[in-house]
């Protein structure tokens, strides 16, 4: 990759596509690479790498940038039903027998009376006995939502799709890894500062998987990785006075009601910055509007894909690419449509 940047940076563009011929031959890397294939000739015939890409049904990234290529020029793109079909995986009892049956049945009555530790043991114990079964990891991941511990909860469910290939698109399975807790409040406070509440849940997922009582290494807190010095500016210019200034304490963050409404006015204002810009905003909600100013100065925003490539903290190149992937999946698994333009700088 980092060959064919160079290469296209400094215009050499018949060179450049052998390169991404060679990466095209990587699962990891093709769609990206088919992507770019029709980025550097953006003509009707290269329609066909686009085309190849939503045909992978491989959600990453550069899959909603050729959806929404494809989308602007009104192409036949697969519904949601296509895509996510309707259907639930329902664990099947009948599974087990013996001892087996004695634990599940155990562990059904310990959840029962929120005996939550012993009925974790049980379950874990059924998984030791049948490791192979998709039935145990799929109520793992049904066991720790239940209990608020969202990010185990997640990464059962992707461990079950990325091993049971033949439940994968189950549309109750997409809705374990792309969870909407919290979305009467997200809902509500999105309502009120006219943000799309499902744009929203996707910077929660990539910003703390859901966890409340999370803290990055830098000290940003809470299910929007606020920091607190943020989230008292919020407060002290009177941008959202949802506890009084007087009373701020930044271990409320650890409030999800409190991290959202200051969250979600953090994003509104990021909107107004940079004057109703999505890309700008989810760009600056990680690296900071002074920080994305400078890069903007600097950067060819003609071509929001080369931008975004040029972007020198890797970390918010990423962060950009995963917010938009993951608004893409909300989007398209809760409501069946996806309507996000392609990024503008």
């Amino acid at each position: 990759w980092e060959k064919f940047w160079y290469l296209y940076q400094k215009g050499e563009l018949s060179l450049a596509q052998s390169i991404l011929d060679l990466l095209s031959t990587f699962p990891d890397e093709k769609n990206r690479a088919l992507f770019w294939k029709f980025n550097i000739n953006q003509s009707e015939e290269n329609i066909h790498y686009l085309e190849e890409i939503i045909k992978s049904k491989n959600f990453d990234y550069y899959y909603v940038r050729a959806w929404q290529e494809l989308n602007k020029i009104n192409w036949h793109l697969p519904s949601s039903r296509e895509l996510f079909p309707p259907r639930e995986f329902i664990t099947k009892t009948q599974i087990f027998s013996g001892n087996q049956k004695i634990h599940w049945n155990r562990y059904l009555i310990l959840s029962s009376l929120s005996l939550h530790a012993n009925a974790e043991a049980e379950l874990l114990t059924l998984q030791r006995l049948m490791p192979n079964h998709p039935e145990i990891y799929f109520e793992l991941s049904r066991f720790y939502a239940r209990n608020q511990e969202y990010r185990k909860s997640q990464i059962y469910a992707i461990y079950f799709q990325n091993h049971y290939p033949d439940f994968k698109h189950y549309k109750n399975v997409w809705k374990k890894i792309y969870p909407d807790y919290y979305l009467s409040i997200i809902k509500d406070l999105s309502s009120k500062n006219s943000i799309d509440p499902y744009l929203v849940l996707a910077i929660i997922k990539a910003e703390s998987a859901f966890e409340l009582d999370i803290m990055s290494p830098v000290g940003a807190v809470g299910l929007m990785q606020l920091m607190p010095s943020t989230a008292a500016w919020i407060i002290e210019t009177g941008m959202n006075r949802v506890v009084d200034f007087a009373d701020w304490n930044e271990s409320l963050l650890m409030k999800p009601e409190i991290n959202l409404e200051l969250g979600i006015t953090y994003l509104r204002y990021l909107f107004d910055y940079f004057k109703q810009k999505i890309c700008p905003a989810i760009a600056a909600y990680n690296a900071g509007p002074g920080r994305l100013n400078e890069w903007m100065k600097g950067g060819n925003q003609s071509n929001p894909d080369s931008f975004i490539e040029t972007i020198p903290f890797l970390e918010t190149k990423n962060y950009i690419k995963k917010v938009i992937n993951f608004y893409f999946l909300y989007s398209m698994i809760y409501t069946g449509q996806f309507t996000m333009s392609p990024c503008i700088f």
